[in-house]
């Protein structure tokens, strides 16, 4: 294997580890080494300005391949099993080096002081020879083993905390790349120290180790700064974003996907993945793809979606996490490090987190921006470092209301947070259509979108077809739309009576939870439970119809009828002469089962009590009932009829907002009555029935000759 094919393995290793630690115990230790090979071994060293006790610092041993001396270096897994080997002749230069296929540097060599708080970085093992010649003593070097760019993100763990780490790559573009992505990965206090002649590297470096501390000196930034680095944007180079699937999945940011349960969703990772494994991307190269799937089937759900939709499984993982010898989900933030890990070793383009908030670790609280933003940074850190695009899938809560980017599940942080989010929705008048649409982005268009079809398609050995999403790159209906028009068709048909109406009959059973009454309404009329809240519970509550109470610190929220005595549910007939309301029997209450026929509807709802139009006040002024009389006697004016106001003194009989007089327009009711002034409750109605029954008072006659008698 070349030394280019190596550093190609290294940034995309292959899946495969291999065990070289047996072909590694067949060379020999420099120190054992014959005359001859000792002898190209001293040459070497004089050239490249270092001494044969460096090298032995970083374990170098000599093998005899191809009729020469080579120097061979190797890297392990951190327990001694050795998973990548690499040869480099003597007689020749780096380019030449080769490696036996696959190696895997899982961990780089790093030799020196290893408890210093001064590291350095340096670009291959025949420089980092040389720096510890120079500063081996008091520093240490962590060598870079298949080019400038190959530092990794767990790498860094092996760097104390605190340290000031010496970024020594080349002199050249390629060197300065890799020492801005190892500063990247790294933060804290990191100092770019480059050789002094463009071009060169250190073992061209002519000076002593004065001279270099002098170099490292100038490369660190002045006292004066306070830790604050500033950088002049005209040395920052420009670029284009890349994508993996154009307009939708930037490369190595963290995406949001999200939509309500049901809208194939994850059928669309399942294409994604696709895709990607086939090469159907910009550039044409195929990739790996990791799904983190907290509630899918590996064999029921995820496999036979990929099949259908054309994935090579050859390059998809499923991933997990163990603990303790459990195998569990992954949790964010504390797996972030393996993770990246796995990314690295699978050359995985694509990680999918199905659903996102499932693998929120115990201590994240999901409702708390903080919290979430603490969970999420990492990962888009991670997603930034390693290049792999994170597609995380989110849902929606009942109530969409706030739009498609704010009706996610939890904090707003989710949203924010990601770089792109994108929204689905099912189209309500065709149960095949869904629309994608980007509804937030830092790098491309808001509200690009396409319509995605969903087809069933049969696979061997499965009963039931599987689904799958073919986008049909048409831009129609934005996901907006979709939203009002599926609220719009759940809610056709149903008024807010007819729920208020199975909450009142529910209720009058007994005392229950918001969930019964849910079921009930959704029984009766086919909404859903935000339907309920918003369009029977609210207004019953508001017109104090209904109240609640905990039951309990940890019980639910429990619903009853604040009058649960004199509740009756009015149910209207119609007959020939007119309206007849039958006052229905509840289990609190005796039967009334008299009815009469009235020209003149009673409203289902009124206003303000008590008022003329209802065909009542017409009573009071005929004389027959006293109504001043009664309420000064009983009770408190109940409102205005002129103006509408409920501010009316007793003792005066004027309303406070209008100064209308009494036996005027004014109007009155008990005190109980007055409690319900805004929409009188049922048993009102009733009440004035039975008291006119009681009394045996027949209505006067109208203009239209008819009267109507209540027995």
């Amino acid at each position: 294997m070349s030394y280019d094919r190596l550093r190609d393995e290294q940034e995309r290793p292959t899946k495969r580890i291999v065990d070289w630690t047996a072909t590694w115990g067949r060379l020999e230790p420099l120190a054992a080494v014959g005359s001859d090979a000792a002898a190209a071994l001293e040459h070497f060293c004089k050239a490249k300005r270092i001494t044969v006790a460096a090298l032995e610092q970083l374990g170098a041993r000599i093998a005899v391949r191809q009729g020469g001396y080579w120097l061979a270096f190797s890297g392990s897994n951190g327990d001694g099993r050795v998973t990548a080997l690499k040869y480099r002749p003597l007689g020749g230069s780096s380019h030449e080096t080769i490696a036996e296929k696959p190696s895997t540097w899982l961990r780089p060599i790093v030799a020196g002081k290893l408890d210093s708080t001064d590291w350095l970085i340096a670009e291959g093992e025949t420089d980092a020879a040389r720096l510890l010649g120079l500063v081996g003593d008091v520093a240490a070097v962590l060598a870079l083993p298949a080019g400038a760019k190959t530092f990794k993100k767990e790498w860094a763990a092996l760097i104390p905390r605190g340290a000031t780490v010496a970024l020594c790559h080349d002199a050249d573009e390629d060197g300065d790349a890799g020492a801005a992505k190892a500063a990247k990965i790294l933060g804290g206090t990191t100092v770019r120290v480059r050789p002094p002649v463009d071009g060169t590297d250190w073992c061209d470096f002519t000076g002593d180790r004065a001279e270099f501390l002098e170099l490292v000196k100038a490369a660190r930034p002045s006292e004066s700064a306070s830790g604050i680095v500033l950088i002049d944007p005209r040395d920052i180079e420009i670029r284009n974003v890349e994508w993996l699937i154009r307009g939708y999945l930037p490369v190595g940011e963290l995406v949001i996907l999200q939509g309500h349960g049901g809208t194939n969703k994850g059928t669309l990772t399942c294409h994604w993945a696709a895709r990607v494994t086939t090469g159907d991307v910009p550039g044409g190269k195929p990739g790996g793809v990791l799904f983190v799937a907290a509630e899918d089937d590996y064999e029921r759900v995820l496999k036979p979606r990929l099949l259908v939709a054309g994935a090579n499984l050859e390059l998809v993982r499923f991933v997990e996490f163990r603990r303790e010898g459990v195998t569990g989900s992954i949790l964010i933030p504390d797996d972030i490090p393996a993770l990246e890990a796995a990314i690295g070793e699978t050359s995985t383009r694509l990680t999918i987190i199905d659903p996102l908030m499932s693998h929120l670790a115990g201590s994240v609280d999901s409702y708390r921006d903080h919290d979430v933003k603490l969970a999420l940074r990492p990962l888009s850190k991670m997603a930034n470092a390693t290049g792999c695009t994170v597609s995380g899938v989110h849902h929606f809560t009942k109530s969409t209301d706030k739009g498609a980017l704010r009706s996610g599940q939890g904090s707003g942080a989710f949203g924010n947070t990601a770089r792109l989010v994108l929204a689905m929705a099912a189209d309500p008048e065709d149960e095949q259509m869904r629309v994608l649409e980007v509804v937030k982005s830092n790098v491309s268009r808001i509200g690009l979108r396409e319509d995605v079809r969903v087809e069933l398609v049969p696979l061997a050995g499965i009963d039931d077809p599987i689904p799958r999403t073919v986008p049909t790159g048409i831009e129609g209906k934005t996901v907006e739309q979709l939203l009002h028009a599926a609220k719009q068709h759940e809610t056709a048909g149903t008024s807010a009576a007819e729920m208020q109406a199975v909450v009142l009959r529910t209720l009058a059973t007994g005392e229950c939870p918001r969930q019964k009454l849910d079921d009930a309404v959704q029984a009766a009329t086919g909404s859903k439970s935000d339907n309920t809240w918003k369009r029977a519970l609210v207004p019953l509550r508001d017109e104090g119809r209904i109240k609640s109470r905990k039951d309990g610190t940890t019980g639910p929220w429990l619903w009853r009828l604040t009058d649960p005595d004199g509740w009756r549910e009015p149910v209207a007939e119609a007959t020939e002469n007119g309206a007849s309301f039958h006052l229905r029997e509840t289990s609190h209450s005796a039967e009334i089962a008299e009815t009469a026929p009235y020209t003149k509807s009673i409203p289902s709802s009124m206003d303000k009590p008590f008022l003329a139009e209802d065909g009542i006040h017409s009573i009071f002024e005929d004389g027959i009932v006293s109504a001043h009389a009664r309420a000064r006697e009983n009770g408190t004016p109940a409102g205005c009829q002129t103006c509408g106001s409920n501010k009316i003194g007793k003792a005066s009989g004027r309303c406070r907002k209008c100064g209308t007089k009494a036996g005027e327009a004014l109007v009155w009711s008990s005190a109980r009555e007055l409690r319900a002034r805004s929409r009188p409750r049922p048993f009102l109605r009733e009440r004035r029935f039975q008291t006119l029954r009681s009394q045996k008072i027949s209505l006067p006659e109208k203009s239209s000759g008819r009267s109507a008698d209540v027995a």
